[in-house]
């Protein structure tokens, strides 16, 4: 669309330059422009490794000022909402502008989706802080949308530097555990299931607690989809999920699935493919793999690219809403939803007879009931929901993800939440059930009793998956034994050209190859710079995989 004659801006000459008059406002001072911007931007407190948002730069009176001061660690991303304004600026854009704009010391776009409006941001550098700048009125043509820009930004960077932590701890077991489970997978591996029946959906919350009588009186109306950490709940008052959802790399939540195989009570998982190597050969009959695309990583790109059936799963970060996301693809139509909570009561984070309750059992004393349960109920950042519930940031996140993915769910889905009240709600769709003979939970332990008088006679195979695991060979799959030689083959190689050099270029192409060797560094960003300290880490890691691909094959190592 051609903005008409009267809606451009109109450039209005003062004794020192051009003011800017546009939609009945004084975009600048109708005297001194110049200067009075020029003031400001030196006004103007600089930080460390802070984003500066400039609204509106319109004539850009006051930015080169602010660039000057700028510290090394921080930058400059200029925005314009207004298509007649953007223009303007564009051609008004000084040399000084240009050149920074090349230097990657600042930015400057349009009002943009937020992924393109975050990938700018990640060129640009690696941010703490963000501050407004306001040196034109431009900004109160979109006011909203102006002021809603730094906690969005803020909320990036949050979510990021949590990302960035999990990789720096868990990143490399995860390449671990992947490269482990591509030798232990299936030739075949189980389909995904589809019933008619409604897909009860078991987190560890404890409104699990509270419906177990129910859910035992009623099994055979549902398919239930348990999480890995519940299973000890349901298991204790004789429920046998007809599947369980695996994510975890470590060992902790496996406890619970241990010697289970041989009694049948465990015959299907879905698994990710990073999840702990002992839940792909000793615990289920059947297992369909999971693709988690956590990073964008080289490798995971290859083994996804491979002629294997994985099922991709979006890297929500959490077994419950991944096990909800696969409700949605099993249910024929409803889905119910227990133990996922994202609040809990005081000193109970997770349900009786989970792993957590049974490991704070242990660890009680005369003076200490529950330890860790009420560590995490007052830690910092913990929130009060109600007298009874307690939450805290990261459940806040998950319960947030949880309402997005349920709004994408298709429309004739039904949701049934069976938490009565004891977690945060879960959107205006879902609907509450209204079943009077829930047991509700007091703390005490003693409401009724877990270990059921038929509990071994309720332990036998699902029959929803009765039989799958007969249509899997018990051959391994030989699929990704080249590819894993090939990695190994590759290693090698950026050895051989860490230790007597190589062209740079050819360098980083071999390490952008590579990537997972060093995706756990917490600075990983600098490794296309190829400063000396971060090759010398990366030549370790070379070490390090070339003895880890090594002994867990050794033909693939001979290859």
């Amino acid at each position: 669309m051609i903005d008409s004659e009267m809606d451009l801006p109109e450039l209005v000459q003062t004794e020192e330059g051009s003011s800017l008059f546009y939609r009945g406002k004084w975009l600048y001072s109708r005297q001194k422009p110049v200067s009075r911007a020029i003031a400001l931007a030196q006004s103007i407190p600089l930080l460390e490794e802070c984003i500066y948002l400039v609204y509106s730069p319109c004539l850009w009176y006051g930015v080169c000022e602010l660039l000057t001061r700028l510290p090394p660690s921080s930058a400059i991303l200029a925005i314009e909402c207004d298509p007649a304004l953007y223009r303007l600026a564009s051609e008004n854009m000084p040399a000084r502008i240009r050149d920074a704009l090349q230097a990657r010391r600042l930015a400057f776009i349009a009002q943009v989706p937020e992924s393109h409006f975050f990938n700018t941001i990640s060129i640009l550098g690696r941010f703490r802080k963000v501050q407004e700048v306001l040196l034109s009125s431009g900004w109160t043509i979109f006011p909203e949308y102006y002021k809603a820009l730094p906690q969005t930004i803020l909320k990036y960077f949050s979510d990021y530097y949590r990302s960035r932590i999990t990789l720096t701890r868990l990143g490399r077991l995860w390449i671990r555990n992947t490269l482990k489970n591509l030798l232990a997978l299936p030739a075949i591996p189980a389909p995904l299931p589809h019933t008619a029946k409604p897909v009860l959906v078991c987190g560890a919350g404890v409104s699990l607690y509270n419906a177990l009588q129910w859910i035992s009186i009623n099994r055979d109306r549902f398919f239930i989809l348990a999480c890995d950490t519940a299973f000890g709940t349901l298991r204790d008052a004789g429920i046998v999920p007809d599947s369980i959802v695996c994510l975890d790399a470590q060992f902790y939540n496996v406890i619970d699935l241990i010697g289970n195989k041989e009694k049948g009570i465990v015959p299907h998982g879905f698994l990710d493919m990073s999840a702990h190597p002992s839940l792909f050969k000793n615990i289920f009959q059947s297992i369909t793999p999971l693709m988690t695309m956590w990073a964008q990583t080289e490798l995971l790109a290859t083994i996804k690219a491979q002629p294997y059936d994985f099922l991709i799963v979006d890297p929500y970060g959490s077994v419950g809403l991944t096990a909800l996301s696969l409700a949605h693809l099993i249910a024929e139509k409803e889905i119910w939803i227990t133990g996922l909570d994202f609040a809990f009561p005081p000193g109970w984070t997770h349900a009786p007879a989970t792993h957590i309750d049974r490991y704070e059992m242990m660890h009680e004393n005369r003076l200490y009931k529950r330890k860790l349960s009420w560590n995490m109920t007052y830690r910092e950042g913990s929130n009060k929901v109600t007298s009874l519930l307690r939450s805290d940031p990261a459940l806040n996140m998950y319960h947030a993800l949880c309402n997005t993915l349920i709004e994408q769910f298709r429309d004739d889905c039904i949701i049934v939440d069976m938490r009565r009240n004891t977690g945060l709600p879960l959107g205006k769709a879902v609907r509450v059930c209204s079943e009077p003979d829930f047991i509700r939970f007091d703390g005490t332990m003693n409401t009724w009793s877990l270990k059921q008088q038929n509990q071994n006679e309720n332990l036998e195979g699902s029959p929803a998956f009765r039989g799958i695991h007969s249509m899997q060979s018990e051959k391994k799959n030989s699929l990704f034994y080249p590819l894993i030689a090939n990695e190994y083959k590759k290693i090698n190689e950026l050895r051989e050209m860490l230790k007597y050099g190589a062209d740079p270029e050819l360098l980083r192409s071999k390490l952008a190859r590579l990537d997972y060797l060093f995706i756990h560094f917490p600075d990983y960003e600098r490794v296309q710079s190829l400063e000396l300290d971060l090759l010398k880490r990366i030549a370790c890691e070379c070490e390090y995989w070339m003895y880890f691909i090594k002994k867990i094959c050794p033909e693939c190592a001979n290859h």
